[in-house]
C-alpha cells in the first residue's frame, strides 16, 4: 500500500522495506563501536552539555519575561498558568545545571584532577607565641625584604 501511495505522490521511499521473514546475516547486523574509557571525552561533553543548558537557560530566562509580559495584558488564568510552568522549567534546568557541574566534579575527584587546595574557609585559628618571638619573626621577614631589594638594585 505504501509503494501506492509513493507512486501516486511521485516520492521515493525513505527506506525500502524488507520481507518480515528476511534471514539477517548476524556479522552484518553487528555495527556497534565500543569506545574505550580511556579515549572517551568527558569534560569536553561535560562542557558540551554545560554549555547547552546555559544556553536553554538563556533563552528561557528571556521567553519567561514576554510570557509574563502577556500574562499581565492578558490577565487571563490560563496566561499565568503557562508563566508558573515555565518558571517550573527554568528552575529544573537550572537544577539539572547543578547536578551536571557536581557530576563533572565527581568525575575530576575520581580521576584526581583536582589540586589539593586549601579549606576555603579557616575558623578558630590560634597562634600560639609570645609577643617577643611575634616581633623577632617580623624583623626577620622585614630583613629579608630589605636584603632582596638591595640584591635587586645592585643588579
Amino acid at each position: 500500500m505504501s509503494k501506492e501511495i509513493d507512486n501516486f505522490l511521485g516520492v521515493t521511499p525513505l527506506h525500502e522495506e524488507k520481507p518480515e521473514n528476511e534471514i539477517v546475516n548476524v556479522e552484518q547486523a553487528t555495527d556497534n563501536v565500543i569506545i574505550p574509557f580511556s579515549t572517551y571525552d568527558v569534560d569536553g561533553d561535560m562542557e558540551f552539555v554545560k554549555d547547552n543548558i546555559r544556553t536553554i537557560i538563556d533563552t528561557g530566562n528571556e521567553a519567561l519575561g514576554e510570557v509574563a509580559a502577556l500574562a499581565k495584558q492578558a490577565d487571563s488564568p490560563r496566561a499565568y498558568e503557562v508563566v508558573s510552568t515555565a518558571i517550573k522549567a527554568m528552575l529544573d534546568a537550572n537544577k539539572e545545571y547543578v547536578a551536571v557541574v557536581e557530576k563533572q566534579k565527581e568525575f575530576k575527584d575520581e580521576k584526581g584532577e583536582t589540586e589539593n587546595k586549601a579549606p576555603g574557609d579557616v575558623t578558630n585559628n590560634i597562634l600560639v607565641m609570645s609577643s617577643a618571638e611575634i616581633l623577632e619573626k617580623i624583623l626577620e621577614t622585614n630583613l629579608a625584604k630589605t636584603e632582596a631589594t638591595e640584591e635587586h638594585d645592585k643588579t
